[in-house]
């Protein structure tokens, strides 16, 4: 490992929201510390009904337990305020249920020398059902069509952003809108996009995997409001 990558890391922050995950969040914490362990590594678990803190905690990472679900953009939120609080000069957001590769945080890091915020697209196959996969291509097209910013796929979850993105893209999301109100916030920004192999180590289930119907109907009227409205900066 050389010099410099230790020192990215070190000033890397990883942001992990959780949910019922202490089946896979072990293996991706592994796999994190396997690539450098001087990364700052945070799991957020929101209101888990299983070990997942636990196992959290016996793989390392810096564990924020919270006692009941307030949904995945308010428990990013927080620990990417903890990463910005402890002045780390890059935040990386990625899943916890083994969709996202670690492998892919250093290639993101490069990107960030380079950009503000980089996003990531998925490609190739998987089990994510047809209609999920039209309805994230659906976003794509009227987030660019609202907001002038063309992403690939603006639902991918694993995106890094330097400490100035961080300040004007936070988010006021709960849920998954959280994605889509960062590129709502994001104008101006210098931005790069990589793409990421689709990972999916079961049949989807309820709650992951994809934007359900309800949650991209609830993504689009959100889309609408901020156009409409603006975000609050």
């Amino acid at each position: 490992m050389s010099t410099e990558e230790n020192t990215l890391a070190r000033e890397t922050a990883i942001i992990i929201p959780a949910y019922n995950e202490e089946k896979r969040i072990g293996r991706v914490l592994e796999r994190i510390h396997s690539i450098n362990r001087a990364y700052y590594v945070v799991v957020i678990n929101d209101g888990s009904k299983d070990n997942t803190a636990a196992v959290a905690i016996k793989y390392g990472a810096t564990v924020i337990d919270r006692k009941q679900n307030s949904g995945k953009g308010t428990v990013a939120r927080i620990g990417c305020d903890l990463a910005h609080n402890k002045n780390f000069k890059y935040i990386i957001l990625m899943d916890a249920d083994g969709q996202h590769q670690p492998e892919d945080i250093p290639r993101i890091q490069k990107q960030l020398q380079k950009a503000d915020i980089v996003y990531t697209y998925r490609v190739g196959k998987g089990k994510q059902p047809v209609i999920y996969r039209i309805g994230n291509w659906g976003l794509s097209v009227i987030s660019w069509a609202l907001f002038g910013v063309r992403i690939k796929d603006t639902q991918c979850g694993m995106r890094g952003f330097n400490r100035k993105a961080y300040e004007q893209v936070r988010w006021e999301s709960s849920g998954f809108s959280l994605e889509t109100e960062m590129i709502a916030r994001s104008k101006n920004l210098r931005y790069r996009e990589i793409p990421i192999k689709k990972i999916y180590e079961d049949e989807h289930k309820e709650g992951d995997k994809g934007t359900r119907p309800h949650i991209g109907i609830k993504i689009f009227f959100d889309m609408l409001k901020w156009k409409i409205k603006g975000v609050k900066r």
